[in-house]
C-alpha cells in the first residue's frame, strides 16, 4: 500500500518535471514507475494468496468441526436432522465466513493506503 501511495507523487514528477519543465530525466522516472508496477502486483498477488489459502484453511477447520460435531450425536438426534436444512445452512454460512476472511486482507490494505495517503 505504500507503493500505491507513491504512484501518484511518481506521476506528479512525470509531469510536472519530465514534461512540462524538461528539469529530469524520461528514462529513471519512467522505470520508477514500471518498478513500482511489478512491486504492486507482486505484493497484491502474494496478498490475495495468502487471503485466499486463509480463507480455505478457516472453512476446512470449520467443516471438518461440524462433521465432528454431527457424527458425534447418536442415531436417534442423527435421525431427527432435518439433511437438506443441516447442509443447506452449513454450506451458506460457510461461505460467508469464506468470503469475509478472503476480503479481510484486501479491506486492511485498503484503510493503510487511506491512512497512508491521508
Amino acid at each position: 500500500m505504500a507503493v500505491m501511495a507513491l504512484v501518484p507523487l511518481i506521476t506528479k514528477v512525470i509531469i510536472d518535471d519530465v514534461i512540462s519543465d524538461k528539469t529530469r530525466s524520461m528514462a529513471t522516472w519512467a522505470g520508477l514507475f514500471l518498478g513500482a508496477a511489478v512491486v504492486v502486483y507482486v505484493l497484491t498477488y502474494i496478498r490475495r494468496y495468502y487471503g485466499g489459502r486463509l480463507a480455505l484453511d478457516v472453512q476446512h477447520d470449520l467443516r471438518t468441526e461440524m462433521y465432528g460435531t454431527i457424527t458425534r450425536l447418536d442415531g436417534r438426534r442423527q435421525d431427527e436432522l432435518s439433511t437438506g436444512q443441516v447442509v443447506g445452512r452449513a454450506t451458506s454460512d460457510l461461505q460467508l465466513i469464506q468470503g469475509l476472511l478472503f476480503m479481510l486482507p484486501m479491506t486492511i490494505g485498503n484503510l493503510l493506503l487511506f491512512l497512508i495517503s491521508s
